[in-house]
């Protein structure tokens, strides 16, 4: 027993004396680096331990490591995916991904019934024996100035008409940098004169704030 210990110690100083690296515990391996994770002892020498994974997997920080801390996540503002195809422009804001502006699905067509769908984006669906033989476009201020419509007519070849663009209130609400928006499609359209009448849906949003 004391030849045995005897030869360990003799290792020991030998590996202490000629060696960078040697311990006797994994107590002697400690680098004081916590991201370099936990080193061990094996026969007498230190091996590496297991690096700390810092990803969160969230695009949104940016991840790192500090050998006293730990792992860091920092939010960014980096561009990022909402996951909804019916925006654009989407952002990162306080770790999360915020969605942009919404999608515009126009395709000039007054012949396409235009929708979009958060898992595909643009449809733009054939309004059934629509071919335009004349196209107008209509521009109309009203209530004093307070409102204003864009819309373009698509004369067909059954004589009918039908109707698509925006309508916009100049009526500020809770905030003067606020308009409210309302882009609309279909409805059939009625001319006399310098005038037009038609009945179309859509929805209404603010302009600051396409949510």
């Amino acid at each position: 027993m004391e030849k045995k210990f005897g030869v360990l110690l003799a290792v020991l100083l030998l590996c202490t004396l000629s060696m960078t690296g040697c311990c006797g515990t994994d107590s002697d391996c400690t680098d004081n680096d916590v991201c370099s994770g936990q080193e061990q002892c094996v026969d007498m020498k230190c091996v590496a331990g297991t690096p700390l994974e810092c990803d969160d997997g969230n695009v949104c920080t940016d991840d790192s490591c500090d050998p006293q801390g730990g792992c860091l996540y920092v939010n960014n503002t980096s561009a990022c995916e909402d996951g909804n195809a019916c925006t654009e422009g989407d952002q990162c804001a306080n770790g999360v991904c915020v969605e942009g502006t919404l999608l515009s699905c126009d395709d000039g067509n007054l012949c396409t019934t235009d929708t979009c769908e958060p898992e595909s984006g643009c449809i733009h669906d054939p309004v059934s024996g629509c071919v335009c033989v004349a196209l107008e476009e209509w521009i109309s201020l009203i209530n004093q100035g307070k409102g204003s419509g864009n819309w373009s007519l698509c004369k067909r070849a059954d004589s009918t008409v039908i109707v698509e663009g925006e309508w916009k209130n100049n009526v500020t609400l809770s905030n003067e940098d606020e308009e409210i928006k309302c882009p609309f499609t279909g409805g059939l359209a009625t001319i006399s004169g310098q005038s037009i009448s038609f009945t179309a849906s859509g929805t209404a949003r603010f302009t600051s704030n396409p949510n």
